[in-house]
């Protein structure tokens, strides 16, 4: 990863915003961030962060009762660990 210019935390973001954007999988990265709310990631305030997170939280949770990881389909057993 070094040889690609990558050795913190930061540049994998720098590189995955950029490249995801090129291949249209997201919008152009804001200050070499994920843009979120018309900022960087790494901007939000707390409240925004805790919106954004929630959010996140809520769509992955139904994404595992969706593939089917509930317990006999049950919506409240839903797992959340992954």
């Amino acid at each position: 990863m070094a040889a690609a210019g990558i050795r913190t935390f930061d540049d994998v973001v720098r590189f995955t915003a950029r490249e995801g954007h090129k291949i249209g999988d997201w919008p152009e990265p804001i200050d070499g961030d994920f843009p979120v709310m018309g900022k960087a990631y790494r901007d939000l305030d707390d409240d925004e962060w805790s919106t954004v997170s929630s959010i996140a939280m809520e769509r992955h949770f139904a994404l595992n009762w969706l593939s089917g990881y509930a317990p006999n389909n049950n919506w409240d057993e839903t797992p959340t660990e992954t």
